[in-house]
């Protein structure tokens, strides 16, 4: 019986995983197809196993709740946009904040950002904050590399001096 709820939990999950009919037990006798109702069931009732088993706690229920009511999307619409988020929100914000710049006009992110905060009289503050961030990030990759230079340098001219440290 455990085994038909958590293949009936995964069907309504991915209809591709499990093929309905090789779900035992569950075939009507009247019929050759399959019943499906004990799934439907199963995966609308909002019990905390479920919960559990799919991973949404009831904070992020109500959030996908709210996500569906204010977009106006389906709930595997809202799953799908969150997951991404959780996944990575850094990568989630800069896709957004791209749509958002791209969806007025504009042809990059840094592009919409300096234009719109010209428009507020904060386009300097922005510029110089771009500026910094881009000088801070040239140094860090040019001390990485360095680094590894560094390293590569002094592992070749130990190994000249004495190839037995590296064995055999």
């Amino acid at each position: 019986m455990r085994s038909v709820i958590l293949l009936c939990l995964l069907v309504r999950v991915n209809p591709f995983l499990v093929p309905l009919n090789l779900i035992a037990g569950t075939r009507s006798p009247s019929t050759s197809h399959v019943t499906t109702s004990k799934c439907s069931n199963l995966a609308d009732s909002r019990s905390t196993a479920l919960k559990a088993l799919f991973g949404w706690s009831d904070e992020e229920n109500k959030i996908l709740d709210e996500m569906v009511a204010q977009k106006g999307i389906s709930r595997e619409q809202a799953e799908a946009e969150y997951k991404k988020y959780k996944m990575n929100p850094n990568d989630y914000a800069l896709m957004k904040g791209e749509e958002y710049y791209t969806s007025l006009g504009y042809s990059s992110l840094m592009e919409g950002v300096i234009a719109e905060a010209e428009k507020e009289g904060r386009g300097d503050e922005v510029k110089k904050r771009i500026e910094d961030f881009k000088k801070e990030s040239q140094l860090k990759a040019y001390g990485v590399i360095t680094v590894f230079i560094g390293v590569f340098c002094a592992c070749k001219i130990a190994y000249e001096n004495d190839p037995s440290i590296f064995g055999k």
